[in-house]
């Protein structure tokens, strides 16, 4: 089997419903030095982010 270079995740837009989709994880930093990893999805066929 060969190693993915992107997490495998569900990858479909919830605006379009198109599987042509980016799966990315932010980092965001927020109060008392904690960091939380959010799933990030961006679109290619509608240009929809979140």
């Amino acid at each position: 089997m060969a190693i993915l270079d992107f997490p495998r995740a569900s990858g479909i837009c919830p605006k379009c419903g198109s599987k042509d989709v980016e799966v990315m994880f932010r980092r965001l930093e927020c109060s008392k030095s904690s960091v939380i990893t959010k799933k990030w999805t961006k679109c290619n066929a509608c240009g929809y982010e979140g």
